[in-house]
């Protein structure tokens, strides 16, 4: 919860106050931060599935064969934002004050990750509706359109840049238009970590 609120945060401050980033230290350290950030979906996913799979030796049912499968794909597409993050921080270390190059990575990697976690949260809810409580039931339900709408975004931004040419991060949708977009990216944002809430809270 901590890791995906840095990043809002950040990207949020980035946003509206480009110049706070003008500083190259405080840049170096939001690149650091940000990939530490970025690990903690991936942790979560790999806990996850430890916790539910890891060791099982009785036969799962189809609904729990998809949600096995779900963690990994969400594993993997959150191990691909890291590596979009490793790049940015790299790129800051090496080559302070030049803009990185961006490619097909660099908005596929966000998609990738955002179709594969709406798959995680629809296989959660088939799996688990008659084992969790109402609270995370309906908390998945919200990350489930959270995620969605990430997905539909991010194709509209690989679909920009493989037929215009033009790369937009998410987070450019909502300096450029911040009464529409705003409001998305901040629901997107709570879906999520409310999700996690009421997870960390089942476990108690």
């Amino acid at each position: 919860m901590v890791g995906i609120s840095y990043i809002f945060l950040s990207r949020t401050l980035a946003t509206f106050l480009p110049g706070h980033f003008g500083n190259l230290q405080i840049a170096k350290t939001n690149a650091m931060l940000s990939l530490i950030a970025s690990l903690t979906p991936l942790l979560f996913y790999f806990l996850f599935y430890k916790e539910y799979f890891a060791g099982q030796k009785e036969s799962l049912s189809k609904d729990q064969f998809m949600l096995k499968n779900s963690a990994v794909f969400a594993f993997v597409g959150s191990l691909a934002v890291v590596f979009l993050y490793l790049k940015g921080f790299l790129h800051m270390a090496g080559n302070p004050g030049q803009a990185a190059g961006h490619g097909y990575f660099g908005i596929i990697a966000p998609r990738v990750s955002a179709v594969f976690a709406l798959f995680f949260y629809c296989a959660f809810s088939r799996s688990e509706k008659k084992k969790v409580s109402t609270r995370l039931l309906k908390a998945t339900y919200i990350a489930i359109t959270g995620a969605g709408l990430a997905a539909v975004i991010r194709s509209y931004l690989l679909f920009e840049f493989a037929v215009h040419g033009k790369f937009s991060w998410l987070w450019n949708l909502t300096q450029g238009n911040p009464a529409v977009f705003l409001p998305l990216y901040l629901f997107m944002f709570c879906a999520g970590f409310y999700f996690l809430w009421c997870f960390y809270r089942e476990l108690e």
